[in-house]
């Protein structure tokens, strides 16, 4: 059986003593999408009242890993956006996994990792 892996939630009050959320907020897509086995949490920005997620995810771990965009309005129900929003080459971004974002004067930047087996660069 090949491990299909989702998101979790939990929240705290302290950052200390968490609860667990009982059920994943953000599975993988659909037979043969871009993320079809794996999504894992990135970087969120709360702007305006909705979250805005940026995670990982891919159809196959030895091929691309491509950066994912996705919405909310309780940090909870998320909407994926149905194609990734940055795609991975076949350089030293083979695999991208999202780790921050800022904005900043209306222009946002997101910092990521960018994998090609040994090598993690930053982009």
């Amino acid at each position: 059986m090949i491990p299909i892996y989702i998101f979790l939630y939990c929240e705290s009050i302290d950052g200390i003593s968490w609860t667990k959320y009982p059920n994943p907020i953000i599975y993988p897509g659909g037979y043969n999408t871009w993320d079809s086995k794996a999504v894992s949490p990135g970087a969120v920005i709360k702007e305006n009242g909705i979250y805005k997620m940026y995670y990982c995810g891919y159809s196959n771990e030895y091929n691309n890993c491509h950066i994912g965009y996705a919405t909310s309005v309780d940090g909870i129900n998320w909407e994926k956006y149905p194609q990734p929003i940055i795609t991975g080459t076949t350089d030293w971004e083979h695999q991208l996994i999202p780790s921050s974002i800022i904005k900043l004067n209306n222009q946002y930047y997101l910092y990521y990792t960018g994998r090609n087996f040994p090598n993690d660069r930053i982009g």
